[in-house]
């Protein structure tokens, strides 16, 4: 590419671009060969001044040679494309009413990158809602287009938590009579709907973003290459209120199992979702519900669930009672032992008090098993007065109980044998 070009549409100078082209031949075939050149990345002068968005320049280049709108560089990018990335409606407006004096405006509009996306696609990737209204009113097919993995445009609106773009996709193609699940679909067999449901505990405006799709109930009953669907991803994430949104507009969900045979409850209680009462409340409700089975049922089961961990619970206290008096009497005769050191004392000379040993080593391990009964009976002291607690939760208090009788069976052995040395 010639470098005053360059630097002009670079710039966006509209003067020394009109100088460039002034100096040109009348001819046609000098007047096009000017504009011919290309950067080290293919990209045209069109391209340039698309991706600034000099609408003056593009408007110029396009007097000039208009065949450059469905020119492409070294990454398959078009001039649209590029517009649409860099979020210049009037720029990509342009384009279209420039591609529909020559009856291109199909080829334009559904050109392809080599990552396979559309315009459509940058245009949601970065957040520019302007110009995908644009781009789908001239053509509503566009919002079925999916790129080179299989994700489209609507479910990058979903994942992006881009409510207004939902709705102008929803919209368009709901108009344009696109009733293509190719419209929703996502990666590994997911639906824009799997997205919207599955991150719907992330952001509040996720669950807009879930009534939105729930238009066409359909898409609730479209599984995953797991075989999930989308009430499984709302029990996988916990989200209660998306189950409620899901259940209210399609009550048989609850009836739907993965390729492991799991229903939700069956997906909340693995990923311990509904580790909290209110949790198992409202999901047996749900079910409840969607069953026709009286909500006092629920509530029975409920309430003897409760009963159940308040015994547990009682028999947990009762039990770190016990070993806490066990653990603390240990650790008390290791303290006391520390200043009682077993074998006989010297009475007379200048080593009077002192301890009287034949050999050193029966000595330190006196001391280290000392030592370290006391630290293990301490740390299980500690472990147990945790676990008397009824606040602690119900599987730390077990696990604290194991580990503190790993610790009081160990200790009183250890030293024993340690003591039998002397």
């Amino acid at each position: 590419m010639d470098p005053q070009l360059l630097k002009a549409v670079s710039n966006g100078d509209a003067d020394l671009l009109a100088q460039i082209l002034s100096t040109t031949t009348i001819a046609e075939e000098s007047r096009c060969a000017c504009l011919e050149g290309v950067t080290a990345e293919g990209s045209s002068a069109l391209h340039i001044a698309a991706r600034h968005g000099y609408l003056k320049l593009v408007e110029m280049i396009c007097d000039q040679d208009i065949s450059l709108i469905k020119a492409r560089n070294n990454l398959l990018d078009t001039p649209l494309i590029c517009a649409a990335r860099a979020g210049h409606v009037d720029v990509v407006d342009c384009l279209i009413q420039l591609a529909s004096t020559q009856r291109d405006t199909e080829y334009v509009l559904r050109a392809w990158n080599s990552s396979g996306a559309t315009a459509v696609h940058e245009a949601v990737r970065n957040g520019h809602a302007s110009v995908l209204g644009k781009l789908v009113s001239g053509d509503a097919r566009l919002s079925a287009a999916v790129d080179g993995q299989g994700v489209s445009p609507l479910y990058m609106a979903v994942v992006s938590n881009q409510a207004d773009m939902v709705d102008i996709l929803i919209r368009e193609s709901r108009e344009g009579s696109v009733k293509s699940p190719a419209s929703y679909a996502g990666p590994d067999g997911q639906a824009a709907l799997h997205a919207a449901v599955f991150a719907g505990n992330a952001a509040s405006g996720k669950t807009r973003v879930v009534k939105l799709l729930l238009v066409n109930s359909l898409h609730a009953y479209i599984p995953d290459d797991d075989g999930l669907y989308p009430v499984h991803y709302a029990a996988i994430a916990g989200n209660s209120e998306i189950i409620r949104e899901i259940m209210e507009i399609c009550p048989s969900c609850d009836e739907l199992v993965d390729k492991k045979h799991r229903s939700i409850l069956h997906c909340a209680i693995e990923f311990n979702r509904a580790k909290f009462m209110n949790m198992y409340m409202e999901l047996s409700l749900l079910l409840c519900e969607a069953y026709s089975i009286p909500s006092r049922v629920a509530r029975s089961l409920s309430y003897n669930h409760c009963l159940e961990d308040d015994k547990e619970s009682s028999r947990y206290s009762d039990m770190s009672q016990s070993m806490l008096c066990l653990s603390v009497f240990i650790a008390a005769g290791s303290f006391a032992a520390a200043f009682t050191p077993p074998g006989n004392y010297i009475i007379k000379d200048e080593n009077a008090a002192m301890g009287l040993f034949d050999d050193e080593s029966p000595f330190l391990s006196y001391v280290d098993a000392n030592s370290v009964s006391f630290c293990l009976s301490a740390i299980a002291t500690c472990q147990l007065m945790h676990a008397s607690l009824a606040t602690t939760p119900i599987r730390q208090r077990r696990y604290y109980l194991q580990l503190s009788a790993v610790m009081l069976a160990l200790d009183p052995q250890k030293s024993r044998r340690e003591c039998l040395l002397f």
